[in-house]
C-alpha cells in the first residue's frame, strides 16, 4: 500500500512539482487546508514561495496555525520546504518582526548584500549550491539527509535564510558569499530545507524518499 503524504494548499508554493515527486518516490500527495485534514496526516509538507508575512496571514486565513503546532506535538514527521521551513521558526525580519509557526525557535534574517569580502553580491541567492555538515552535526544517518553525500549540490531561491537559536537544531549549512546559513534544520520529526527537494534532482528525490521512511 502507497504510503500518502498531506501537502498543505494555502495558496503559496508549487504544489503541481512537489505532487510529481512524491509520486516519484512511490506515495501519494494528498492536498490538505482544513484543521481536520491536517491533525488527521501521517506526514505533512509544508510548501512555500514568496513573503513570510503572506505565508503566516494565508495560513491564519485559513485558521491552520493552531493546527499546525498541534501536530507538531504528535511525533509525525513534517517537512518544511523554503519558506515553509522559514515559517516552522519563531520570527522574521522580512519587512518587519513578524511572527512564525514558533515549533523550532529560531529567526530569519536577510542574506547580506555583500560578501565576506565587500563586494556585492547577487541577491536573491538562485541556483544550485552544496550543503556541508553543521558545526553540531557530522553524522546525518537517521535524518532526511542519509546517505546524501556531503558537498551535494541542491536548488536553492531564496533571500532570507534561518537561524535556529539551538545550533543542534541546525544539522547542514550552506555558504553563500562567505556567509553561510542553516539549509536543512530538524526538531524530532520536524524537518525544514531550504533548498528544494522537489527541483533538486536525484538528491532531492532521496531527500524525499528519506522524509517518507522516517
Amino acid at each position: 500500500m502507497k504510503k500518502k503524504v498531506s501537502v498543505i494548499d494555502y495558496g503559496i508554493g508549487n504544489l503541481f512539482s512537489i505532487s510529481n515527486a512524491v509520486k516519484n518516490c512511490n506515495a501519494d500527495a494528498v492536498f490538505c487546508n482544513t484543521e481536520a485534514q491536517i491533525l488527521s496526516a501521517d506526514r505533512l509538507i509544508l510548501p512555500g514561495v514568496g513573503g513570510f508575512k503572506e505565508g503566516m496571514q494565508s495560513l491564519n486565513n485559513l485558521k491552520l496555525v493552531s493546527a499546525l503546532k498541534q501536530y507538531a506535538c504528535y511525533e509525525r514527521p513534517l517537512l518544511g520546504i523554503c519558506l515553509g521551513m522559514q515559517l516552522m521558526l519563531t520570527t522574521s525580519e522580512e519587512f518587519g518582526i513578524s511572527t512564525g509557526l514558533d515549533i523550532i525557535p529560531g529567526t530569519v534574517k536577510a542574506i547580506p548584500c555583500f560578501d565576506k569580502y565587500g563586494k556585492q553580491q547577487k541577491i536573491p541567492h538562485i541556483g544550485w549550491n552544496s550543503i556541508q555538515n553543521s558545526k553540531t552535526h557530522s553524522d546525518w544517518n537517521g535524518t532526511i539527509l542519509k546517505d546524501i553525500p556531503e558537498k551535494s549540490s541542491l536548488y536553492f531561491v531564496h533571500s532570507y535564510a534561518a537561524k535556529p537559536i539551538n545550533n543542534e537544531h541546525s544539522i547542514a549549512d550552506t555558504c553563500y558569499g562567505g556567509w553561510c546559513f542553516s539549509s536543512v534544520i530538524a526538531k524530532g520529526f520536524l524537518y525544514g530545507t531550504q533548498f528544494h527537494p522537489e527541483k533538486s534532482g536525484n538528491n532531492g528525490l532521496k531527500i524525499i524518499r528519506n522524509f517518507l521512511e522516517l
